[in-house]
């Protein structure tokens, strides 16, 4: 698209410059927060100002007829191709997401979209550089009741500021979660942001068709263009009003730490999140609800398969749903784990042989859960309509066996990193 020149906005159009609020060379983020800090002002007498107004005033300030031509002004040092057809705008070489191998659907997403827009980073360095490869993590609430499908994800923090640590982006987050996944959110007024972006060449990684992270890579309108694990190869349209309440945005390149200094960091986190201490779930309001780690996240999901059997059905069926996802994510974490480990072990000479027992130690957990998970005798899909009914007592105590043997191992992993560390 052709960029405007400054001085192309007619004087009816645009508000009056004030050179004092603006860097030389501005960022996407800090022209955002000038918006933002411009609407709270304004608000105190005017308290139904949108942000697009004051984005629409600095965009003017700048020369540009909108805060789309802004931003794809700014954002053009490093993006996709991007194509225009029929009222569709699209970047192309977004390849569609699949479950198989990449149950992480942030760290997947992410891979996806930098292949197009680089650095380039495969799915196991992202997995390793977060620190998610080593993670264990567990919500539950006090009374032994409920347990929450969110346990392993990855794409809130500070698991989102390791990631944008390690691959050369500065991002930018809008998050708008309500209770359940079929209860979209109304992100229609980031209309503007999400085709500017598209319209510089840059994806944007959200939620779109369930609480699972896909890559809005084109419009048509108020429709995004969307790659998404939910919709395999078929290229779908989601309306801005149908999203689930999170855009991720790139904003900006920055510098990339060298493999050395993210292995470091990676190392570092995976051992203190292992003993750290258990944090509330945003949003949580009451006692008792909280995100547990390391072995005492075995402990609350162990504790939950005991007491399974005196839960009614929706919480049996809603507690199936956590532990089949819990386990599968674990088993795909496990693998990159000793991959990761395996890439990065001549990076440090004098602790190359802890971290490659270590990465055996993962590549033992991770054919151990595969090989339960090909053979489908525990942790049943939960998808499937007959699983409530193979979930019996016997087959959670094979499960709660399982996950000692798997905490162990995780435990003796762990050790061996911190030494190394």
């Amino acid at each position: 698209m052709s960029e405007p020149t400054p001085g192309s906005v007619s004087s009816q159009a645009a508000s009056p410059p004030r050179p004092s609020e603006l860097p030389v060379k501005p960022s996407v983020e800090f022209l955002r927060k000038l918006a933002k800090d411009r609407l709270r002002a304004i608000r105190s007498t005017r308290p139904a100002a949108r942000l697009f107004e004051t984005q629409l005033e600095v965009a003017h300030e700048h020369g540009f007829s909108s805060w789309r031509e802004l931003a794809a002004h700014l954002n053009a040092g490093q993006r996709g191709n991007v194509c225009r057809e029929n009222g569709r705008v699209k970047i192309e070489g977004v390849a569609p997401l699949a479950w198989s191998g990449s149950d992480c659907t942030y760290l997947a997403a992410m891979a996806n979209v930098l292949r197009v827009i680089g650095p380039a980073h495969d799915y196991v360095w992202l997995f390793g550089d977060s620190g998610l490869a080593f993670r264990m993590r567990f919500w539950a609430n006090d009374s032994g009741t409920a347990s929450c499908p969110s346990s392993p994800i990855g794409e809130m923090p500070p698991w989102t500021d390791f990631t944008e640590r390690s691959i050369g982006w500065k991002m930018h987050f809008e998050v708008r979660l309500k209770g359940t996944t079929d209860d979209p959110n109304d992100m229609s007024d980031q209309l503007d942001q999400v085709t500017a972006s598209i319209d510089a060449g840059l994806p944007v990684l959200g939620y779109f068709i369930k609480w699972d992270v896909g890559i809005a890579y084109g419009y048509e309108g108020s429709k995004l263009l969307v790659r998404d694990f939910h919709v395999g190869i078929n290229e779908t349209l989601v309306d801005i009003t149908e999203c689930r309440g999170l855009f991720a945005f790139f904003e900006e390149r920055v510098s990339v730490p060298s493999r050395e200094d993210c292995a470091r960091n990676a190392i570092s986190e995976a051992v203190s999140r292992w003993s750290h201490a258990p944090d509330r779930r945003p949003g949580d309001g009451g006692e008792g609800a909280y995100y547990y780690y390391g072995a005492d996240a075995y402990e609350r999901w162990t504790s939950l398969l005991n007491r399974a059997g005196s839960l009614t059905p929706d919480l049996q069926k809603a507690l199936l749903h956590v532990d089949y996802w819990t386990f599968i994510s674990l088993h795909d974490a496990r693998q990159k784990a000793a991959l990761y480990l395996r890439s990065i072990a001549d990076l440090f000479p004098e602790s190359a042989d802890l971290l490659r027992q270590a990465a055996g130690i993962y590549q033992q957990i991770g054919e151990m859960t595969g090989t339960v998970i090909h053979e489908g005798a525990i942790f049943p899909a939960f998808y499937q309509p007959d699983a409530l009914n193979k979930w019996t007592p016997e087959v959670r105590q094979n499960e709660i066996a399982l996950l000692n043997n798997v905490r162990r191992l995780d435990q003796q992993a762990i050790t061996l990193l911190g030494r190394a560390s």
